[in-house]
């Protein structure tokens, strides 16, 4: 146990520190992700709004998806680039 202490080490390595995630993921515990209510209602999984700042939040990326882009990437057909 002194050995186990005496490594200046604060967190494991890459390999280790990913068996433990996904040891935890296989156990059904679930990674915590922080974003914005603003980037949560773009991907989609933010909570339904509960005041009047969420509110327009949640409306603004809705007509913002609504609209869609305002420069749409156009790709030639193959034969087109010749």
């Amino acid at each position: 146990m002194k050995e186990l202490d005496a490594i200046p080490m604060l967190q494991p390595g890459p390999e280790p520190n990913n068996k433990m995630i996904d040891e935890a993921h296989r156990r059904g515990v679930r990674s915590v992700r922080l974003a914005s209510y603003r980037q949560a209602c773009r991907e989609g999984w933010a909570p339904a709004p509960t005041n009047d700042v969420q509110r327009a939040i949640f409306e603004q990326v809705k007509a913002d998806k609504e609209r869609g882009p305002t420069n749409p990437i156009t790709i030639p057909p193959p034969n087109a680039a010749k």
